[in-house]
């Protein structure tokens, strides 16, 4: 009889650390133990039972098998991340940005100049749609700069990396003498990178192009399009730096090629405001009468990001 209470009071006292502390935890190969988590991170997990300790990768851990009266798990075996981004309006992630600028000077010479613009982006897990303004007017004596332009795209990612996309641009310049360029079009594109720090695709595919001049005939043709856009965060979130060109080739008449492009440096000032300065680069290979093929704006500009 003494024996026997000896062996229950062992059998007991072995028992009641693990019952306390009672975990079970299934491999994704169908394997179950039984034990005590005895610390963990993102990737590995100690996890000591009678057998012995064994360091189990995250990986190889089913989270919904894990049993505990103790506690709850589930937190122990998720990644050591931030909380997931809760979706906005319409379940997508959205991002942009708004900027404005001007200048007003007197004395030996009088400039007085606005400009604004605005980039907005809607992300789902396979669609991407973009919204773009932007103006600027700039006048010395007289009117120097007025123009404006507007676009709107959709993306379709039929590959982690591929997508379709259409587009539509209208832009319109008084001092160029364009009443308006309207160029719509849907091809391929390609996404080298898409994260947080660093945005890089490039775009081709085919357009309609049509020209509203002021001084000369209207036209329209189609045209071939190639398009990159860039954006990179630099030294830890100092500054970042983008650049964005677009080439449109009219196919019957190649040598009325245009390029535009934007290059600027963003640096985030606080709280979500940022400065940028960029200068916007425009070609015309053939512009309308009494234009010049080239347009260059440098602009200082104030702005929100989100």
């Amino acid at each position: 009889m003494k024996t026997s209470l000896t062996i229950l009071a062992t059998t007991l006292m072995l028992a009641t650390p693990l019952s306390a502390h009672a975990q079970t935890i299934q491999l994704s190969n169908g394997d179950r133990l039984t034990g005590e988590i005895v610390s963990q991170t993102a990737e590995f997990i100690e996890f000591k039972t009678d057998f012995g300790t064994f360091t189990l990768p995250t990986t190889k851990i089913v989270p919904t098998a894990v049993e505990t009266p103790a506690a709850d798990l589930s937190a122990a075996l998720a990644p050591a991340t931030d909380a997931p981004e809760e979706p906005g309006l319409w379940n997508a992630k959205w991002s942009g940005i708004a900027n404005v600028g001007g200048d007003v000077t007197s004395g030996n010479s009088q400039t007085n100049a606005l400009y604004a613009d605005a980039e907005v982006t809607a992300r789902w897990e396979q669609h991407r749609a973009k919204f773009s303004m932007d103006y600027y007017w700039e006048e010395e004596g007289e009117v120097v700069i007025d123009n404006r332009s507007i676009a709107g795209e959709h993306n379709f990612f039929f590959a982690p990396k591929w997508f379709y996309y259409s587009r539509a641009a209208f832009k319109q310049d008084e001092i160029a003498s364009l009443n308006l360029r309207s160029n719509l079009g849907a091809g391929f594109g390609y996404q080298i990178f898409e994260t947080d720090e660093q945005i890089l695709d490039v775009n081709f595919g085919p357009s309609w192009l049509y020209h509203d001049y002021a001084t000369d005939e209207n036209t329209s043709a189609p045209a071939a399009n190639w398009s990159l856009n860039y954006d990179q965060v630099m030294w830890e979130s100092a500054f970042a730096i983008f650049h964005n060109h677009q080439l449109i080739v009219p196919l019957d008449q190649a040598n009325a090629f245009i390029i535009e492009s934007e290059t600027g440096v963003r640096v985030p000032l606080h709280a979500g405001l940022v400065a940028t300065g960029e200068i916007d680069f425009d070609w015309s290979n053939e512009p309308a009468s009494r234009a010049t093929e080239e347009d260059i704006t440098y602009s200082l500009k104030l702005g929100y990001e989100w």
